[in-house]
């Protein structure tokens, strides 16, 4: 799952 940001996957991963 790439995003535009890489800041984006950590948001994901840490609300996951």
């Amino acid at each position: 799952h790439k995003e535009r940001h890489p800041v984006t996957q950590l948001i994901w991963f840490s609300s996951a």
